[in-house]
């Protein structure tokens, strides 16, 4: 795996040992990017912030970095695949605008971290957090080394956990800045995992992609979606509406925006284009084939 275009291209990235789900191949990554680039074109819109779900290696994070992304969380259940990220962010300098969060998905969307910047993202950007239940709880587990231990491999680590209440009794929450958090969500969950279309449906409910943000996810060509996903009388959900799928081989790729397509200037045809074909010939596709 590697970088395929931007500030960091062709830095090859670590991927993780015994690695039990599909990464993003470099010629799908570059399909998607492709894409992504030329809908943002469209959009009038820059990489802003990003979320990448399932991150494995970071791979696909870290290119939106490497295009001019200008943060990043990384959220990964994998403790160990977590400092794998941590080190491909060192590696490509990016250490400073992007978080790696040690959590479950769901975890992640129902209680996110707050914003960088704000009064309570006082952790260090880059490295390994987790959220744990209390105060009690959080200071015993630093005193006992469990960061340092894990994280020896990152250094420097600096961490200031702050004290909430435990995720299971928040339900969907607004983002601590008041503000909606990402301008890109990608997920890259297991192959042909039966419950991609509730993520969908837990994402379109969190509150946390802009209106006119873009969700992008990887999955089986078996696995089918729905045109529309979520509700826009669902609180601080959006309604997500298919724009582009694509099939290359046994990989797809689906791409829903934040909201209804006409009111971002795209014409009825234009939404939930669908194709199958092999990636084309441009510049980012020949690149990753390199």
């Amino acid at each position: 795996m590697r970088v395929i275009s931007g500030e960091a291209r062709g830095h090859n990235l670590k991927a993780p040992k015994g690695m039990t789900t599909r990464p993003m191949a470099d010629k799908i990554k570059g399909a998607v990017f492709s894409m992504l680039s030329t809908l943002l074109d469209q959009l009038d819109k820059d990489w802003g912030r990003v979320l990448d779900l399932y991150a494995g290696s970071g791979s696909i994070g870290i290119e939106a970095l490497s295009r001019g992304a200008t943060w990043v969380d990384f959220v990964e259940i994998n403790a160990g695949v977590c400092r794998v990220i941590s080190e491909n962010l060192e590696h490509t300098k990016f250490t400073g605008r992007a978080r790696v969060n040690n959590r479950q998905v769901n975890s992640f969307l129902n209680s996110p971290p707050a914003a960088p910047g704000s009064a309570h993202a006082k952790r260090a950007a880059g490295g390994l957090h987790r959220r744990k239940g209390g105060e009690k709880h959080d200071k015993e587990t630093i005193q006992a080394g469990f960061f340092s231990v894990e994280m020896a491999q990152v250094e420097p680590l600096l961490v200031e956990l702050p004290v909430e209440r435990p995720v299971e009794s928040r339900a969907t929450p607004a983002p601590a800045t008041g503000e909606k958090f990402y301008d890109i969500i990608f997920l890259d969950p297991p192959y042909a995992d039966p419950k991609i279309p509730d993520t969908l449906e837990h994402v379109a409910r969190s509150g946390l992609i802009k209106p006119g943000g873009l969700v992008v996810i990887g999955h089986s060509p078996r696995v089918v979606l729905a045109s529309v996903i979520g509700s826009e009388q669902a609180g601080d959900g959006v309604q997500l509406n298919m724009l582009r799928h694509r099939r290359h081989g046994d990989s797809a790729f689906t791409i829903f925006l934040a909201g209804n397509p006409s009111d971002y200037g795209f014409k009825q045809e234009e939404a939930a284009e669908t194709e199958e074909q092999e990636p084309g010939s441009d510049e980012d596709t020949i690149e990753a084939e390199k």
